[in-house]
Parts: structure tokens; C-alpha cells; sequence
């Protein structure tokens, strides 16, 4: 290890001695920056398989990789496909809301990591990833 890496390291420590990690949610000290503590880590419902092959949407029992929820076999959907992390309820609804509006930036690679972990299968065959900006007044108003 190098004199830079080690300077890093200290001066990383000292940091987390004056000013802690906290809870991405509840602002509890934790031990790593974009971590959440145990409390909020038991009450997010992150989505896993076996869920609808198009929304997403989890099921209790495994119906096969291609198997459609009643929604989207009802109506279905004007996307292809779409997976998100985690349920949006009262536990998981802070945190998104202090990135998507509180200017929480830092929040990013965290919630990047979930995404592309919950969206794996799919980044294995993708030709390209095109983000989808904001309009550029919501932009502005978000900072």
C-alpha cells in the first residue's frame, strides 16, 4: 500500500470520528456511508423472485420464469419489462424522497448498487442504457 492510499484512509477515519455514517432512512449511526441500520434494514421489503416476468410484481410461489401477474395478463402493459428495488410504502417511501426530492445526491451509488443488482439479469444483454432525464424546469426546481 501506498503513501496515498494510506493518507486516504486516515483522514477517511478521521471523517467518520467527527461526523459518523448514518441510516440512509432514520439517520441512525451506522457503520459504512449508504447503509441502512438493522431497524430500517427489517422493515424494507425489497422485491426478489419469483416475481411477474413483465411489472415485476412478486408472487408467493414460483409460476415459471416467463409467468405474467392477473394484472398484466389482463391489461397489458405498454412497457416490456420493469423491475424496481424495493416496495414504495411507508417504510421505503423516506429514502426515496430524500433523493428524488430532498437533493440527497449521495444516496446514488447506494440505491444504483440495489438497482443493478435487482436488474442484473437483464444488463447481461444490454446493448445500451439511456437514462431518462426530467424535463428541464422539474430539473431547475430540484436543484
Amino acid at each position: 500500500m501506498d503513501a496515498v492510499q494510506t493518507l486516504s484512509r486516515v483522514a477517511q477515519r478521521v471523517v467518520d470520528l467527527l461526523l459518523p455514517p448514518q441510516c440512509m432512512v432514520c439517520n441512525a449511526v451506522v457503520s459504512d456511508v449508504g447503509a441502512l441500520c438493522a431497524a430500517c434494514w427489517t422493515r424494507i421489503r425489497f422485491l426478489h423472485p419469483p416475481q411477474c416476468w413483465a411489472c415485476g410484481l412478486p408472487f408467493e410461489l414460483d409460476a415459471g420464469p416467463d409467468a405474467l401477474c392477473g394484472s398484466c395478463l389482463t391489461v397489458s402493459p405498454v412497457y416490456r419489462r420493469a423491475r424496481a428495488v424495493m416496495h414504495y410504502d411507508d417504510a421505503s417511501r423516506p429514502l426515496v424522497l430524500r433523493f428524488k426530492h430532498g437533493d440527497r445526491t449521495d444516496l446514488a451509488p447506494p440505491l444504483g448498487r440495489w438497482l443493478a443488482r435487482a436488474g442484473a439479469e437483464w444488463l447481461e444483454d444490454a446493448d445500451v442504457i439511456v437514462p431518462v432525464p426530467l424535463h428541464r424546469w422539474r430539473l431547475f426546481t430540484r436543484r
